[in-house]
């Protein structure tokens, strides 16, 4: 399985997609160890959806890249006989293309607000936030 939400973890570990956000939005998104703050972060990009794009701009092509390397290795391993691309922007980000098959699974919206609660602390406005935004479209 590759999970696109773990690759933009990974994207924003990398040096170069670390020093431009940190030039968009300044030192205050990072952490006392230098990461950076995906809740800071967050709060900016969720308020502004101009910041989200720019935010969204900046990680999906890294995504998109480490999505396709993982697919490409997939696909030359015969171990491999089928390849889980789990990913919640799929489609307005432009991957579709990726896949074969598309399955889109849904969850009442209580179910999802206590499940992000539990997991993430997250409120209905952060999830209306989050649902509500834009995102770059390729």
């Amino acid at each position: 399985m590759i999970d696109a939400d773990s690759l933009g973890h990974e994207a924003l570990r990398q040096p170069d997609i670390v020093a431009k956000l940190v030039r968009y939005w300044g030192e205050g998104i990072r952490k006392p160890d230098g990461s950076l703050d995906r809740r800071e972060i967050g709060r900016i990009v969720f308020a502004d959806p101009a910041q989200r794009n720019t935010l969204e701009a900046t990680v999906f092509p890294y995504i998109e890249e480490r999505t396709r390397q993982e697919i490409s290795a997939a696909q030359v391993n015969p171990a491999v006989a089928f390849v889980l691309l789990d990913a919640a922007v799929l489609l307005e980000a432009g991957w579709g293309e990726s896949v074969d098959r598309l399955v889109y699974v849904d969850a009442p919206r209580p179910l999802r607000v206590a499940r992000l609660a539990a997991r993430s602390g997250w409120t209905e406005a952060d999830l209306t936030a989050r649902r509500s935004g834009s995102v770059v479209r390729r």
